[in-house]
């Protein structure tokens, strides 16, 4: 694996997949790859704080490992009312997470596409490392379009391979 010369992470962003774009198996591999990659970044890479979109999936996750390894972690939250239309134990989760982390950011206060955006420049923005739980056989959508802008910047990204069940770096 191909890694960067850079030894030190401290604020690791997330982008991924909805767990409704992907199979059983690859939201397993979502779960225990975030895990492994959280452990690696809190125990080698000296990460201190998770920036999180808070959306379903692997933003849920980053908010979740956070908590576990005892990560701040700060919600990009891209117009209020995003949970709305989740299922009844989905915004409770959210909610909770929400009020759990150590600052918020909320972009708009209705829904627009492009608060996405802002959001997702953000997160890379104000960010060290992106991770990206992404499928690249999938060349469209909001993850693929910050996987790229993450690259064309040439910040540091590690991509959870949803297509290939691997871990690498990305570079541009």
């Amino acid at each position: 694996m191909n890694k960067p010369e850079r030894r030190c992470y401290p604020v690791v962003a997330i982008t991924g997949h909805r767990p409704g774009s992907l199979n059983t198996e690859q939201r397993q591999y979502m779960q225990e790859g975030l895990e492994f990659i959280a452990d690696g970044l809190v125990g080698y890479y000296v990460a201190e704080k998770f920036l999180t979109g808070l959306a379903l999936g692997a933003d849920t996750i980053w908010a979740e490992l956070a908590l576990k390894h005892s990560v701040d972690y700060d919600v990009y939250i891209p117009f209020e009312g995003q949970e709305e239309r989740w299922s009844k134990t989905d915004q409770k989760r959210y909610k909770e997470l929400r009020s759990s982390a150590s600052s918020e950011k909320v972009f708009g206060q209705q829904f627009s596409n492009r608060l996405y955006h802002a959001r997702n420049d953000a997160l890379i923005r104000d960010s060290d490392l992106l991770v990206a739980v992404w499928r690249p056989s999938v060349q469209k959508g909001g993850t693929f379009s910050t996987v790229q802008k993450s690259l064309m910047k040439n910040h540091p990204t590690l991509l959870l391979d949803m297509d290939k069940f691997e871990v690498k770096w990305l570079q541009r």
